[in-house]
């Protein structure tokens, strides 16, 4: 479907001060808890919290961190594994 051209707009513009959030991001927490049901063999059920462990990645993870202007002067750790893996994919 074709669609008409438009200028972007300047609040999605990013200058060359930008940098991505990932340069003064907090330490991500281990997991979190969050209430789910146990269900009882009578139908019923009561709310317990549960710990779910978070798996996300703790590292950056762009492949481009080195040229890009948002990754600029990053201190973020990098998931370098991770960066070298997708680098022999391409």
């Amino acid at each position: 479907m074709p669609v008409m051209d438009h200028p972007i707009h300047p609040s999605t513009q990013h200058g060359a001060e930008f940098r991505y959030g990932c340069n003064n991001r907090n330490q991500k927490p281990r997991g979190y808890f969050v209430l789910t049901r146990h269900y009882f063999p009578s139908g019923e059920y009561e709310l317990r919290n549960e710990w779910i462990e978070n798996t996300m990645s703790k590292g950056c993870r762009n492949v481009d961190y080195k040229s890009h202007p948002g990754c600029k002067d990053c201190p973020a750790p990098k998931d370098l594994e991770y960066i070298n893996k997708m680098k022999e994919l391409k």
